[in-house]
């Protein structure tokens, strides 16, 4: 029976089953003091110790111990404690009876159950297995709601995860398949998002793997048919996986520097995923991942982000580092705004150019006009002067012509008058003997 094993529990750890309050649903990563913390939150609860962690054989899950300083009462202790850092909340088990319920609530149970159009025979499978505990009100009132949950549920809600793509485990990755860190990151959202049972879940797994990766499924079912979709994914994450040690990965994030010519935004992102591997192989705690990734962001930047960081000022943030989503929202925004200004200045220099150019080509046209003006104001007082000259020029020209041809004429009359003279001396001369 459960709840002999439960009060064994208590026996064993010397606690009092009335101030016992066991929690489920706890993640690993949890620490003490964060339990703790979340529990005292609960004002009902009182103070409240951690004692230990056991694994349930019969729930087959780990489960956590914690004693408070008095008694807890079953009709004020809630049936789900939400912790402090976020998260899904851890389920409550108590190993005290409750009174009777009051009539009110179960008259409002059945008519519950009877406009959804069901019994309370249909709650039943939805108990825990002791007979104990099916008169818990705690009990009863998450058994209505996982009811309520299935009933108001789209009928295709648990089919909206799409399927995991296919990996073999072969080296290396044929085409069309996923490496192994890929599909373990898309089977780890599957198995977080999606609200079908741990059966459909290790379906969808089973369906997705063939070849060696199948035979390391196949072999986790033979060694344990109760397995669950997370020892399925740690199996083929030993048998596949890189062998390396949570500080290794620690190590390894510590170690990244900002590539030349890279984004500071796209170093962020390469930072987180080593980070993660980092806290997921227990490298380094979950309470201090966000300080971590401001540490590293600081110290492996390049030159050329210096000046984005100090905009940031997350030197001064260390004592609160921002979360992820929002240092690379801050970081977004920033690179945004430089190549906004940049393409600012670029377009605004561009404009300058142009405009001095339009300057001096209006100077030049400005010029050429002034010239062509000039050269015509010339050519008009120069034309008259030429129109004026020449008849003067030409009657000068007629009157030398004019001169050349009486001298011409003169000299041709007496060369005649001077050959008349000489012909008519010899004949004198002749005539004088007689």
């Amino acid at each position: 029976m459960l709840l002999a094993e439960l009060r064994k529990w208590c026996e064993d750890v010397q606690v009092d089953p009335a101030n016992a309050l066991i929690l489920s649903n706890v993640p690993t990563e949890a620490v003490v003091a964060d339990i703790t913390e979340s529990l005292e939150a609960v004002k009902v609860l009182g103070r409240v110790r951690y004692k230990s962690k056991q694994l349930v054989s019969q729930l087959q899950q780990d489960m956590i111990l914690c004693e408070c300083q008095n008694p807890v009462d079953p009709k004020t202790a809630p049936p789900e404690i939400y912790p402090l850092n976020g998260g899904t909340p851890w389920k409550v088990t108590l190993l005290t009876r409750a009174t009777s319920l009051p009539d009110d609530f179960t008259h409002k149970v059945l008519n519950l159950l009877q406009s959804e159009g069901k019994s309370l025979n249909d709650l039943q499978p939805l108990f825990e297995q002791s007979t104990p505990t099916q008169s818990d009100p705690t009990s009863i009132i998450r058994a209505v709601g996982k009811l309520l949950e299935k009933t108001m549920r789209p009928p295709q809600e648990d089919n909206a995860f799409r399927r995991l793509h296919v990996f073999s485990g072969v080296m290396p990755t044929p085409a069309g398949e996923e490496t192994l860190e890929n599909w373990l990151e898309q089977a780890q959202l599957m198995l977080d998002e999606c609200d079908g049972s741990g059966k459909e879940k290790k379906k969808r797994i089973v369906e997705s793997v063939k070849g060696p990766a199948f035979e390391i499924i196949q072999a986790v079912r033979c060694n344990d048919a109760d397995a669950r979709p997370e020892d399925y994914l740690a199996a083929l994450e030993n048998a596949f996986g890189i062998t390396k040690s949570g500080e290794d990965f620690y190590f390894a994030f510590r170690s990244m520097q900002q590539k030349s010519g890279e984004r500071l935004s796209d170093y962020l992102r390469r930072l987180e995923k080593a980070l993660s591997k980092a806290v997921q192989k227990g490298g380094l705690s979950p309470t201090s991942r966000d300080r971590a990734r401001v540490e590293q962001l600081l110290r492996g930047a390049a030159s050329e982000s210096d000046i984005l960081l100090l905009q940031l000022r997350l030197k001064e943030r260390l004592r609160n580092p921002p979360s992820f989503m929002e240092l690379l929202s801050e970081i977004r925004v920033e690179e945004d705004q430089k190549v906004t200004r940049r393409n600012l200045t670029t377009s605004t220099h561009t404009v300058q150019q142009s405009t001095a150019h339009s300057a001096e080509v209006d100077a030049l046209k400005t010029q050429v006009k002034a010239l062509e003006a000039k050269v015509q104001q010339l050519s008009v007082k120069e034309r008259p002067s030429v129109l004026h000259l020449d008849p003067e020029v030409l009657s000068l020209n007629e009157q030398t012509k004019s001169n050349h041809r009486r001298q011409g004429a003169e000299s041709s009359h007496q060369r005649a008058l001077g050959n008349v003279g000489h012909k008519k001396i010899p004949n004198e001369s002749i005539s004088s003997p007689r």
